[in-house]
């Protein structure tokens, strides 16, 4: 049900920047760098009065975009994470979200879930 309500929020429409409707954000917890909070969110208008939702804002960053699909996304992750950063010249910004974004909406079947993830990212000093 508060899938139901998040979805609702913005009737299913897809947001200004993420052009996605709905969107998995995994937030950096500051205590320790190798953990995160998963959120699924969506993108709103500064407007919107969220009575049972909490308030993120994501900032902006530099990020490295791939494209997936929900099935291949855990296949992805290793890609992105064993081998295109190792040999990028980037690395991951630790202080920073990681997005995926599910296209052309969530709760379709996983074979035609699109997904748009974006890892925030610095160059390698």
């Amino acid at each position: 049900e508060e899938y139901k309500v998040l979805w609702n929020i913005n009737q299913g429409r897809s947001g200004k920047v993420s052009e996605a409707a709905i969107m998995s954000i995994y937030l950096p917890n500051d205590k320790n760098r190798e953990s995160f909070t998963d959120t699924l969110g969506v993108e709103i208008d500064k407007k919107v009065d969220l009575k049972h939702f909490s308030r993120f804002t994501v900032p902006s960053a530099t990020y490295a975009e791939f494209y997936c699909t929900y099935q291949t996304s855990a296949k992805m992750n290793k890609q992105i994470y064993g081998e295109w950063l190792p040999s990028s010249g980037y690395e991951r910004d630790p202080k920073k979200a990681d997005i995926a974004a599910y296209f052309p909406a969530a709760f379709l079947p996983m074979t035609q879930m699109a997904v748009r993830w974006w890892i925030p990212v610095i160059k390698k000093k």
